[in-house]
């Protein structure tokens, strides 16, 4: 470190007067005057660096692609200390400052103020000291790989450094150029290197390779401009490079670090980047709180996924009248869509339009439920239940209206519709003037149908606008605004086991219920039947005499129908003989079978017309008689029958059975 007596710690010049002696130290403090002058004002109103040119530039070896031979351009830079390092040409790099580089790997380049003396006297002159250089030139050297860029900033007679510094040494700019520094006296020259890039040096072979991309010019430092503010004397600044941009969109140009506050519109005629957070929006000139700020900004969310997010936050209260406005019209536009702090979307005056592609176009609970389109048509789609509500508030509970709210319908997961538990005409299906006059409802303990005329059931078909007309397929049955009840086909009135009662072609009259949930067929005749008791609802109950009646003499079958069998039995021994009898074909359905004991005979002469009568001949008694049915079916019944004497040598023993069947026949 320099003594501090070898600094310059203070501002002189050459004070002239008349008939002064002047010598060379005084032409020379006239020089360094000047010089520091220049020094103070390179490091004061600017920053140190390169001020233009002075780059790095490859030249291929015409020879052997894979070597280049690297040149400095020609510039201007200033040191730390304001000296100024001028390059007039191109300069060849020279691969003797490698020598000491044997391995292959990129170097750093340096330059370095430097100076040299030469220029004697010219021929016709002499000074007392003869042959002696009468000039100090300004030049360069080129630095490898240096340890150290430079030597020291003093300051208030301490060394200093960029900030943070050490307890008690002074603070200097971040930039190192201070113009109040304390300059040393030279020579000897004190030390401050630039950066001009970085060569690839192969040490193996002796020669220059390409620089890898990037780093022919990495870390230069440039020349920069020390003021508070720029003035134009037009009405227009413009900042820009030097040599016009290709594109100037292609890179980074300007950078401002800290905040920037424009009196006057900003126009960007490219894209605008936004790297920081946040974009905040505050009504000018008014003071307004942090969380009163609309704030645009970009998150990362806080999922694993680690989305990104654009994000608009309207304050930190959850009120209506805080929201943003998207419109057309004038400077603010009028409202088409409105987005509230208190989480309300509106649309005053716009129209949501989801283009003409078929798919899901809304989500309300994840894909599992929404509206959309397909082939043409509008469906909803929901995980579970559709429910519809009349009036209220939010209720996270199922089926829950909410405070104020009705429960107007339900469709669940099964496609059925619940109507809820109020009595009201739940469908109306047409209505003219105000009245819902065709519709299906529930009153007191009652599910009613109301009709303006008729009632009909169909089968098949296809609408038709003519009263009473099945569209082409078939009416099945009517009851018409007379009350009068017709009924196409049979008509099955209860059941009871495999028993059923079925009457055909019946037209009357229905007259209600009569309180006991049974319904009444009144008929012309003034007979009634009752349908439905509820301590019997499959009994059929009728008030007077039921008469079936038909021109076919075999109608009643229908109903009831008894055939008689009498077959007769040989029964030989004491094994008991299995009997069987066919009535195929006679029933359609059969309820029950029984087999009575007619008579016997132990002489084979059942039913002649003459019996021999030899009984006490024969000296047999009869001692076991007895028929049973073991099984029947529609077509026929089996049993077994037995007849026995005390003379078991005798002729065959007889029984004669009566077989009646209970059944009904269809046809």
């Amino acid at each position: 470190m320099r003594a501090i007596q070898d600094l310059v710690t203070e501002v002189d010049r050459v004070r002239y007067t008349e008939g002064q002696f002047l010598g060379a130290a005084d032409f020379q403090d006239e020089q360094d005057y000047h010089r520091r002058a220049l020094g103070r004002h390179e490091t004061g109103g600017h920053t140190w660096g390169i001020v233009v040119g002075l780059e790095l530039v490859e030249n291929p070896d015409p020879a052997d692609s894979q070597f280049v031979d690297p040149v400095l351009n020609p510039g201007l830079a200033v040191d730390g200390y304001g000296r100024q390092i001028v390059s007039f040409g191109t300069v060849t790099i020279d691969s003797a400052l490698f020598d000491a580089y044997t391995t292959d790997g990129h170097r750093t380049v340096w330059i370095e103020y430097d100076e040299t003396t030469s220029s004697p006297a010219g021929a016709g002159f002499a000074d007392c000291r003869d042959g002696e250089a009468t000039r100090t030139v300004e030049t360069f050297k080129i630095v490898i790989d240096p340890p150290a860029t430079i030597t020291a900033v003093i300051v208030d007679g301490a060394p200093a450094a960029p900030p943070p510094t050490p307890s008690g040494t002074p603070e200097i700019p971040a930039d190192t150029s201070v113009p109040y520094q304390e300059l040393p006296v030279e020579p000897p020259l004190t030390r401050w290197l630039i950066r001009l890039g970085t060569l690839h040096w192969d040490g193996t072979v002796g020669r220059f390779r390409p620089a890898a991309g990037g780093r022919l010019d990495e870390q230069r430092t440039y020349v920069g401009a020390v003021a508070a503010s720029v003035l134009s004397p037009t009405g227009a600044l413009t900042v820009a490079p030097r040599a016009a941009f290709a594109d100037p969109d292609a890179a980074d140009f300007v950078t401002v670090k800290g905040r920037l506050r424009t009196q006057g519109r900003i126009n960007a005629q490219h894209d605008v980047w936004l790297e920081g957070s946040l974009a905040h929006f505050a009504s000018p000139g008014v003071e307004i709180e942090e969380d009163e700020v609309i704030t645009l900004g970009r998150d990362t969310g806080t999922g694993a996924a680690k989305e990104q997010r654009l994000r608009l936050r309207l304050g930190d209260d959850a009120v209506s009248t805080t929201y943003l406005s998207i419109g057309t019209g004038d400077k603010l536009g009028t409202p088409v869509v409105e987005i509230h702090a208190d989480g309300t979307l509106s649309i005053p005056t716009g129209l949501l339009d989801f283009g003409a592609t078929d798919r899901q176009d809304i989500n309300l609970n994840g894909v599992t439920s929404g509206l959309g389109t397909q082939a043409g048509s509008v469906f909803l789609r929901s995980a579970s239940e559709f429910i519809w509500y009349r009036g209220g508030l939010f209720s996270a509970t199922a089926h829950d209206p909410g405070t104020g709210g009705q429960l107007q319908l339900v469709l669940d997961a099964d496609g059925s519709f619940d109507f809820g538990h109020r009595t009201r005409q739940m469908l109306s299906l047409w209505s003219s003037g105000g009245q819902h006059q065709y519709g299906i409802g529930v009153q007191d303990s009652t599910l009613y149908f109301r009709s303006g005329a008729d009632v009909c059931w169909f089968k098949g078909g296809s609408h038709s606008d003519m009263r009473d007309n099945s569209g082409g397929g078939t009416l099945q049955m009517k009851l018409d605004d007379t009350a009068v009840l017709s009924v196409t086909g049979d008509v099955v009135v209860g059941s009871n086991g495999d028993a059923e009662l079925i009457t055909r072609h019946v037209t009357g009259k229905a007259s209600g219920n009569d309180g006991a949930d049974n319904l009444y067929l009144n008929w012309h005749t003034g007979r009634s039947v009752v349908l439905g008791q509820p301590s019997k609802p499959s009994d059929l109950q009728v008030t007077g005499t039921l008469e079936v009646q038909s021109s076919v003499s075999t109608a009643v079958q229908s109903v009831i129908k008894v055939k008689t069998y009498g077959p007769v039995i040989t029964n030989v021994g004491s094994t008991p003989a299995s009997w069987t009898q066919s009535y195929a074909g006679e029933f359609d359905q059969v309820f029950e079978v029984f087999a009575a004991l007619a008579g016997f005979s132990v002489t084979d002469e059942y039913g002649s017309s003459n019996p021999a009568g030899q009984q006490q001949a024969l000296g047999a008694i009869p001692q076991n008689i007895w028929v049973t049915v073991t099984a029947f079916d529609a077509s026929s019944v089996s049993g077994l029958v037995f007849c026995g004497q005390s003379d078991p040598t005798s002729g065959g023993n007889q029984v004669g059975i009566n077989v009646v069947v209970l059944g009904r026949k269809w046809t």
